[in-house]
């Protein structure tokens, strides 16, 4: 049975990360292959727990007192109770208790598919290869995109993404759309971003420079924020680990400040002022200015629509994907989640967020285990970037994005909780010698 499910975590992985491929190659139905396949993985795994209980996780399993798991607990009860009284379709309902309830519970059931570290270790190893892999499928995309045929430039059924009287191509690494591919190239960048700093090796610098180009194709301009946003957390949270002397604190922040400027000079200077990242940045290129307005508009329709149902929102499953009726376009995760959900439990929500990524600093640092670190830097530094992207886009929400965020919250506490078992099993061994 566990060579089953490590089996399912393997297949979980590869699914998410080429479900484009899976739905432009061989779906061969009405409905989304990815997504099924993505479902009946997490359900397999649902269902071998609750049949083979402890006797599976022996000492793994979250107890149910555990803070964690209670926030979960009482998540998931506020959601059972929306999606059975809430008055819009029912399956908006169903689907919406899915995106939010099933995929999040890929927590708890991360640690049922590894029995030790170095298992762990294959299995980050291989998402990041898979995951450069798409990477790398991104930048040709973006560079022979005259000769590719639509079905490896988008999604079945979706446009291609240009901009207003250009013949510039945005990749998508047949994720979704350039926003959602971005939110996955990020963190796929805090992971090697991660790695480089603390294992120093070229492959992770390559890996890192490669999903910068790829980043750099999507031409978001949200993906470079929070580029520098991951990488600067990720830098802070290095220098408190080793516990650096005001000196050299000094010292990497002038670096730091002298690097922005000459870059800044540079990118925003007359030789780049008519590349199409620039203009963007600056808002001048057309497809921008339209997309602000947009922006801004959609946002204050979202806090409009928050303040007529404050309390119960709109119904669980309501807006997004799930949406099967007239949505409410909230361009914010924040906003939809506030709006679908009603504050009482978006706020529960919002706090197992909180909670967890105040967690997992603190396992950071008190850690001293360097690959336990990679993964704790990394999910921190995505972390401060869903966090900010929440309140400008809506692709935390983005069925990919979403599971991978909590598999990878998943697969850290289940790497604690080994440790902590094998701490356990040496101080027995000490009182029994």
């Amino acid at each position: 049975m566990l060579t089953i499910l490590r089996y399912v975590s393997f297949c979980l992985i590869f699914t998410i990360v080429f479900s484009g491929f899976l739905t432009n190659f061989l779906n061969l139905f009405s409905f989304n292959l990815s997504t099924l396949l993505i479902d009946l993985f997490i359900v397999v795994t649902i269902v071998v727990y609750l049949i083979f209980g402890k006797g599976l996780t022996r000492g793994l399993e979250f107890n149910i007192k555990e803070q964690p798991f209670k926030m979960y607990l009482v998540f998931l009860f506020l959601l059972i109770f929306k999606a059975l009284f809430d008055e819009n379709n029912l399956i908006e309902r169903v689907l919406g208790f899915r995106n939010y309830a099933i995929y999040l519970s890929v927590v708890f059931l991360a640690p049922l598919y590894f029995r030790s570290h170095l298992r762990i270790e294959r299995y980050i190893h291989f998402w990041i290869t898979i995951s450069f892999i798409l990477c790398v499928f991104s930048i040709i995309q973006g560079i022979f995109f005259n000769y590719l045929p639509k079905i490896l430039l988008t999604p079945k059924s979706d446009e291609i993404f240009s901009f207003y009287e250009t013949n510039i191509v945005r990749v998508n690494g047949l994720i979704g759309n350039p926003i959602n591919f971005s939110g996955f190239l990020l963190l796929f960048f805090a992971l090697t971003s991660s790695s480089l700093i603390y294992t120093r090796k070229i492959k992770f610098l390559l890996f890192t420079l490669l999903c910068l180009i790829a980043l750099y194709l999507t031409y978001s301009r949200i993906s470079l924020i929070g580029a520098l946003l991951i990488l600067s957390v990720g830098v802070g949270l290095y220098l408190l680990k080793i516990k650096y002397s005001k000196i050299k604190l000094g010292i990497y922040l002038i670096l730091a400040l002298v690097g922005i400027t000459i870059f800044s000079n540079v990118f925003f200077s007359r030789e780049f002022e008519k590349n199409i990242m620039v203009q963007r940045m600056l808002g001048n290129e057309e497809t921008t200015k339209g997309s602000n307005l947009e922006h801004i508009l959609e946002i204050e329709m979202a806090i409009k629509y928050i303040k007529d149902y404050p309390i119960l929102g709109v119904g669980i499953g309501s807006q997004g994907e799930s949406g099967l009726g007239q949505k409410i376009i909230t361009d914010g995760a924040w906003y939809q989640i506030v709006l679908e959900l009603g504050a009482p439990v978006a706020v529960c929500f919002f706090l197992i967020i909180f909670y967890s990524l105040f967690h997992v600093y603190n396992l950071y640092i008190k850690s001293s285990d360097s690959f336990f670190l990679i993964l704790t830097s990394s999910y921190i530094t995505f972390s401060a970037f869903i966090i900010l992207s929440g309140f400008i886009n809506s692709l935390f929400l983005s069925k990919i994005i979403y599971i991978e965020y909590w598999l990878l919250l998943g697969i850290i506490l289940g790497y604690n909780r080994i440790s902590i078992i094998q701490r356990k099993i040496l101080i027995e061994r000490e009182q029994f010698r």
